[in-house]
């Protein structure tokens, strides 16, 4: 859980200063603290009904970049209903906020809801841009969700509680909410204002030692010196570096990737080996033999994740194949017939592995400390071939104290 983000805007040194909101006293009058396009360079969907509430129609505001596809979305959660006698719809913090996402690829979705039923409000507004996407010009199964201070509380139980895959990421900013789970694979973005509530601080805490403890792919950000709000108050290069790293991190989230290459044999052998996959390994070396049998290299691992799993008669098969080419590299050989001589020993064939042993050594293998300490041999230790084999070796690799 790290902070990666790369800016997506340039920073202005000495930015003229904006005016100041008609209610400078309240919060939601103030624009997020990065320049933003006007409204009229966008295009701007209004009142579009998503839902029907207790006291009439659910609406919500799509803001949108100019020109090209369809773009991915991302809600603003809400629950707070109205600010008074204003839509929430109408606060400036959050359509700035749209409109900043829509002047870099993202549509920005500003919506009703009722406090009462904002969790399900959420859901609501969710569904109908998935089924709805194409008229609203946006990507339907590319969505995501930002909420920030009380919002949080609706918006974190929520995505932690599968939510539609079309929803593929979070932004949340400086609050808290109850949760019992975290879900592993769901990534987004988490930032606590350092100069904020203890007590909210405390409880963001203990959500992400959940969420470091389920191993989930958040990126966390403790932001210093900065406030609750910071995003509409504080107009500092770290407050304003933070936004543009917030979008960008969403931008990086939503935006769609090339389609997926087939993966070679080999590579979806290495994926199984490090993925501790051996069944799968096998599966796919079986399949590359099947297609070129000389594949020397292929035969060899195909023995060696053979004795892996347990299969030693298996292994023996594969290796009795490959040692029997006459044009086998002198290091392929040696490593293939000691592997032959550990399986044999695993399986009680004490001659046969003392055979392959000895002509392992023969072809090059001839570390008698790592033969020593192999337990695979461990039937082999009071043989006199054994013995002999391993005392010749640790003579010839002695230092002629004459020189």
């Amino acid at each position: 859980m790290r902070w990666t983000a790369l800016v997506v805007l340039t920073l202005v040194a000495g930015s003229p200063a904006r005016a100041e909101p008609k209610d400078p006293y309240d919060a939601f009058s103030y624009e997020v603290v990065v320049p933003t396009p006007k409204e009229s360079s966008l295009r701007v969907k209004k009142d579009v009904v998503f839902a029907r509430g207790d006291r009439g129609p659910l609406k919500l505001d799509v803001y949108l970049p100019r020109t090209g596809a369809r773009p991915p979305a991302v809600v603003f959660a809400n629950i707070a209903g109205e600010r008074g006698s204003r839509p929430f719809r109408a606060t400036e913090i959050y359509r700035s906020w749209a409109r900043l996402l829509a002047a870099h690829g993202i549509a920005g979705v500003i919506t009703d809801s009722e406090t009462a039923h904002a969790t399900e409000n959420l859901g609501q507004a969710i569904d109908h841009l998935r089924k709805n996407g194409e008229a609203l010009g946006v990507d339907g199964e590319r969505l995501g969700v930002w909420a920030c201070s009380a919002n949080v509380t609706i918006a974190l139980p929520w995505l932690m509680n599968a939510p539609p895959d079309a929803v593929r990421t979070a932004v949340l900013y400086y609050g808290s909410g109850e949760v019992t789970r975290i879900r592993p694979e769901f990534p987004l973005l988490y930032v606590m204002a350092s100069d904020d509530d203890a007590g909210l601080i405390a409880n963001q805490k203990k959500i992400w030692d959940l969420a470091r403890a389920a191993g989930a792919p958040w990126t966390t950000v403790v932001a210093r010196g900065l406030p609750h709000a910071f995003d509409a108050l504080d107009e500092s290069e770290a407050s304003r570096r933070l936004v543009m790293e917030t979008v960008d991190y969403l931008a990086r989230q939503l935006a769609p990737l090339s389609p997926t290459p087939a993966p070679s044999k080999a590579r979806r052998y290495m994926q199984a080996i490090y993925g501790r996959r051996t069944a799968e390994a096998i599966s796919a070396l079986r399949e590359r033999l099947a297609e070129k049998p000389d594949d020397v290299q292929a035969r060899s691992e195909l023995g060696r994740m053979l004795l892996i799993s347990g299969d030693r008669a298996g292994s023996i098969e594969a290796y009795d194949a490959l040692v029997a080419r006459a044009d086998l590299p002198e290091r392929t050989r040696s490593v293939a017939l000691y592997n032959l001589a550990c399986a044999h020993a695993l399986e009680g064939h004490k001659d046969a592995a003392l055979g392959r042993l000895e002509e392992a050594a023969s072809a090059g293998f001839t570390n008698a400390s790592e033969i020593s300490a192999d337990p695979d041999l461990q039937s082999l230790r009071q043989e006199p071939r054994y013995r002999a084999l391993i005392q010749r070796l640790g003579t010839a690799a002695a230092p002629d104290p004459s020189k």
